[in-house]
C-alpha cells in the first residue's frame, strides 16, 4: 500500500505510514496504489517513459514538417528555374538595360547560340562596337547629364502572337546564318518609349520587340533588332 504523501510502499493492512507516519487510506485502486494517491505529486518524480515518447514524437513531427517546407521550396525554384524568361521579363530586361546603358545586360536577353555563333566566326567583336557605339550615341543625343534610367519609362502597349508563316520565317534566318536552334513561338510586343526632360518636355516613341521562344525560356530576337 503506497502513502499518498511520500508515496512509501507500506505493507498491507497498515494504518500508518512508516516513512511520514499520516494515515494510510484503507481503499486500494485496481492497480494495487492507493486511492488519491498521485506519483507527480511525489518527491523526485521525474517522467514516465510513456511521456519521453510522447516528446520523441513531437520531435519527429517538427523534422517532419521542416523537411516538408524545404522540399516544397526547392520544388518551387526548380519550377521557376525551369520555367524560363517570360517575354515580359525578357522586354523589361532589354529595355532597362538601355536605360542604364548597359551593353552586356543588352547581350543578355538575347539566344546564346546566336552570340556563341559570332564569336565562332570571329565576327563578335565588330558586332559588341556597334551595340556599344549605339549606346554611345543614345548617351550622347541626350546629354550627360540626363539620368536616363530616372527620366525614362516604357509599358507595352500591345502584344500579338506570330503567325506560323512568320515564325517560319524566322526560324529559316537562323537556319541560313548556321544558328542551331529550333524557335518554338514568337511573339510582337509593341513597346511605347517615354524621356521626360524638364528642359525639352516629354517625347514618346513606338517600336515593335520581336521575342522568341527557345527551349523554356524567351529571348530578344536579335535578327529584328536595332538601337
Amino acid at each position: 500500500m503506497f502513502c499518498k504523501y511520500c508515496g512509501e510502499n507500506n505493507v498491507d493492512g497498515a494504518k500508518f505510514c512508516k516513512n511520514c507516519g499520516k494515515p494510510l487510506m484503507t481503499t486500494s485502486s485496481a492497480d494495487g496504489t492507493a486511492a488519491g494517491y498521485n506519483p507527480e505529486m511525489t518527491p523526485g518524480y521525474t517522467p514516465t517513459s510513456q511521456q519521453n515518447h510522447k516528446k520523441t514524437g513531437i520531435i519527429a513531427i517538427v523534422a517532419i514538417v521542416a523537411a516538408v517546407l524545404i522540399a516544397v521550396a526547392v520544388i518551387f525554384s526548380i519550377f521557376h528555374a525551369v520555367k524560363g524568361r517570360s517575354p515580359e521579363k525578357t522586354v523589361d530586361q532589354l529595355v532597362t538595360s538601355m536605360f542604364k546603358l548597359d551593353a552586356d545586360g543588352i547581350i543578355d536577353t538575347f539566344p546564346k547560340e546566336a552570340v556563341n555563333k559570332l564569336k565562332e566566326e570571329g565576327n563578335w567583336d565588330d558586332e559588341y562596337d556597334d551595340l556599344v557605339s549605339g549606346i554611345e550615341s543614345i548617351a550622347q543625343s541626350v546629354g550627360e547629364y540626363v539620368d536616363l534610367e530616372k527620366m525614362c519609362s516604357y509599358k507595352i502597349t500591345e502584344t500579338k502572337d506570330a503567325t506560323e508563316d512568320e515564325i517560319a520565317e524566322i526560324q529559316e534566318d537562323y537556319d541560313d546564318e548556321g544558328i542551331d536552334v529550333k524557335i518554338k513561338d514568337a511573339k510582337i510586343m509593341t513597346v511605347e518609349l517615354t524621356i521626360n526632360i524638364p528642359i525639352y518636355g516629354s517625347e514618346t516613341d513606338s517600336e515593335d520587340i520581336v521575342v522568341i521562344k527557345i527551349g523554356n525560356s524567351w529571348y530578344i530576337d536579335p535578327m529584328n533588332f536595332s538601337l
